[in-house]
């Protein structure tokens, strides 16, 4: 048993403990108040004493509020139209869009997958025709017609879309699954359909498209 004095009106450690003066005997053996049996045992009172009124019916009322839904997942795609199909880039693939520029056909190359090389801003990249990639007949030239220029993994490409929208935001949660019976070539490439006012689109699955263009053109 400790010989520290028994408690009185102010805490012992707060006086002549570690908190205090430091001139209790009783530290010189137990090194620290908390090793004291007279700290033990005001903790434990503290543990056990009754709680005050209205203490427990407090609490439970609060526990019982119902807690605010959490905030839904979203991210932002570029929407855009290839052929009759419309798709969605997720914006963290997409580097800018920019007005029609000339392509340049690459020698021994046929124009299908790779139209040739295209520059934006004196930096040449692929061009990339996702109407043959995603089974869409190839549109005539069109006012509305532009390059979406993506990056993925330190790799530029340049797409030329007929139409585009702009850029969304989309819950995460509102991924609809492909219907099992679609069976468009397009498809392969995208992970799921949302909504963007009236239109269905295609959520496109970035790490699969782009590794297939790597190899493809590899």
């Amino acid at each position: 048993m400790s010989d520290a004095p028994a408690m009185t009106t102010a805490p012992c450690w707060t006086s002549i403990g570690v908190w205090g003066d430091g001139s209790c005997p009783t530290l010189k053996v137990v090194g620290h108040c908390r090793n004291c049996d007279v700290y033990r045992a005001e903790g434990r009172k503290l543990l056990e004493r009754a709680p005050p009124p209205g203490y427990l019916e407090e609490w439970s009322a609060l526990l019982e509020v119902e807690k605010p839904p959490e905030s839904t997942a979203t991210f932002h795609a570029l929407v855009f139209r290839v052929g009759q199909t419309w798709l969605a880039l997720r914006a963290l693939s997409l580097r800018e869009v920019t007005p029609v520029g000339t392509i340049r056909r690459v020698p021994h190359r046929p124009p299908e997958v790779l139209l040739g090389l295209a520059s934006v801003r004196g930096e040449i990249h692929p061009c990339i025709s996702l109407h043959a990639l995603f089974g869409e007949v190839a549109a005539g030239k069109s006012r509305q017609a532009q390059f979406v220029v993506a990056q993925h993994q330190g790799h530029a490409w340049i797409f030329p879309v007929d139409e585009v929208r702009g850029v969304y935001e989309f819950e995460s949660a509102a991924i609809a699954p492909l219907p099992v019976t679609l069976s468009h070539v397009g498809t392969v490439y995208t992970t799921g359909i949302v909504k963007c006012d009236e239109l269905q689109v295609g959520l496109v699955d970035d790490d699969l498209l782009f590794s297939a263009l790597e190899r493809r053109l590899g």
